[in-house]
C-alpha cells in the first residue's frame, strides 16, 4: 500500500512539473526529424532534474509513459470528433 502511495506521489509531482514546464516553454506538438536528438536531450535533462528533486527514485520508464500519455491525450484533443476532451 505504501508503494502505491509513493507511485501516486511521483506521478502527481511529475505531471505538475510537466505542466509548469509547458507554461514556460511550450514545445511543438510535432517534432521535426532533425530536432529528434535535441528533443531527447531536453527530455533527459528534464528527467534528471526531476530525479534529483525527488526524495525517492523516479523510474525512467514511468516518466516516459507519462510524457507519452500526455502527448497522446493532447494530440487526440485536437483531432476532429474529440473536441470535448480536455486535460485534467
Amino acid at each position: 500500500m505504501e508503494r502505491n502511495r509513493t507511485d501516486i506521489k511521483q506521478l502527481e509531482y511529475t505531471l505538475q512539473k510537466i505542466k509548469l514546464s509547458r507554461l514556460k516553454n511550450k514545445p511543438l506538438n510535432f517534432i521535426k526529424l532533425q530536432d529528434v536528438s535535441t528533443f531527447f536531450t531536453r527530455i533527459y535533462h528534464f528527467y534528471d532534474y526531476l530525479k534529483h528533486r525527488l526524495t525517492y527514485p523516479l523510474c525512467y520508464v514511468r516518466f516516459c509513459l507519462i510524457l507519452n500519455a500526455r502527448y497522446c491525450f493532447e494530440s487526440r484533443s485536437k483531432t476532429a470528433g474529440h473536441r470535448l476532451l480536455s486535460p485534467a
